[in-house]
């Protein structure tokens, strides 16, 4: 079974290798590109310049490096857009053997064999073009240091908090999880680690800041938002809305994205403490499913936060989440590389299907620590 499933994880790295080299991607390719531009152009200052499509820089300090760092590596005559992608499959690739070494169920092997040939896995990685597989592995990876006692823990964290700000809802979990002793080294590794990544930009504008945590994704796509959307009198409407693009939603929907917001932070604090003598992968599984359901905004490529944490949910969820976005997004993304796009209807169905299976791994989940499963999986 271990040759199966590295044959799986080359083949689906084949394709993804394939799709970030041969295709164009998703528009955060361009806003991106956008993006290094005018970070060569004007330095800490992008944080107050329209990107493509007047989009906002909302990524941290440390993403600056990384961009310059692409920027450099496409000189070579290989595009930006394939070394963009090519830090979310070697991630994948990370998380896998993390997920290997993790997983102790009976169901291990296939549960590896779904995570390997995982659709959403593939499309984001291998087209979308974004950070969020990278952001999710150096996760994982501080997770099980953690585990190990390690003080480099910390530091992978801030690694983490330095490509997207999402891992920071996982703190109370990790706060519960440790003594103070451990607790005062990692967050203060954690904190050091972000700020030394991000000087310095840091220091020339410490006000860059806002701009990071006030980005909250797209309004009206997912979820409590989608219904939102379809069954309100008032549609929302948005600061910036060119196309697919929109930011800044307004109005009544401003309000309902603000109790969303709130419900979810609340969330994330109170069930780690209720979660707490579960294991850390467990406890930040669950805060990842919570976030994803009552999510006040969200791009397709959130949904691979939940990819490596759902196989807790056993064989049949796994597969039922692996299918139903793997459907959803290719439907997405095809609309995008061929303007080949179905009625609207239908994504949004899906999405809501979506929705759905994560809610289904949510009571499922709860099921299992009410019944102390999960001390058989890990």
């Amino acid at each position: 079974m271990k040759r199966i499933l590295c044959l799986a994880l080359v083949l689906a790295t084949l394709i993804k290798l394939y799709l970030a080299f041969f295709t164009q991607g998703s528009f955060d390719v361009l806003l991106f590109q956008g993006h290094l531009a005018n970070v060569q152009k004007f330095g800490v200052s992008v944080y107050h310049t329209e990107g493509y499509l007047y989009n906002p820089f909302n990524h941290p300090p440390p993403m600056i490096h990384l961009m310059k760092f692409w920027g450099w590596l496409s000189q070579s005559g290989i595009p930006f857009r394939f070394w963009l992608r090519l830090s979310s499959i070697l991630a994948d690739i990370g998380s896998f053997f993390l997920l290997w070494h993790w997983l102790r169920n009976h169901d291990r092997d296939w549960l590896l064999l779904a995570l390997a040939l995982c659709p959403a896995s593939i499309l984001i990685s291998g087209f979308h073009g974004n950070t969020d597989p990278l952001m999710i592995f150096l996760t994982l990876l501080s997770i099980y240091l953690i585990g190990k006692n390690s003080r480099w823990a910390g530091v992978v964290f801030g690694l983490a908090v330095g490509v997207k700000i999402m891992p920071l809802i996982f703190g109370p979990a990790v706060f519960f999880h440790l003594t103070w002793r451990k607790r005062v080294e990692f967050f203060g590794l954690a904190c050091a680690t972000f700020l030394a990544c991000s000087l310095p930009y840091i220091l020339q504008d410490p006000k860059l800041l806002a701009s990071v945590f006030g980005y909250g994704g797209v309004y009206g796509d997912w979820g409590f938002t989608l219904l939102a959307y379809v069954f309100s009198p008032e549609p929302p409407s948005y600061a910036i809305h060119h196309g697919v693009v929109k930011y800044g939603v307004q109005g009544v929907h401003a309000g309902i994205a603000q109790i969303l917001k709130l419900i979810t932070i609340a969330l994330a604090l109170v069930v780690p403490f209720h979660l707490r003598n579960e294991k850390l992968f467990v406890q930040c599984g669950f805060v990842t499913a919570i976030v994803l359901f009552f999510a006040p905004g969200f791009g397709y490529q959130y949904l691979a936060w939940l990819v490596p944490f759902v196989l807790l949910a056993g064989l049949r969820m796994t597969l039922v989440y692996y299918l139903t976005t793997g459907i959803y997004l290719s439907t997405i993304y095809i609309c995008y590389a061929t303007q080949r796009c179905l009625s609207p209807v239908y994504p949004a169905l899906m999405a809501f299907a979506c929705w759905l299976a994560i809610l289904k791994v949510l009571i499922t989940w709860r099921r299992k620590i009410q019944m102390s499963m999960f001390s058989s999986c890990l």
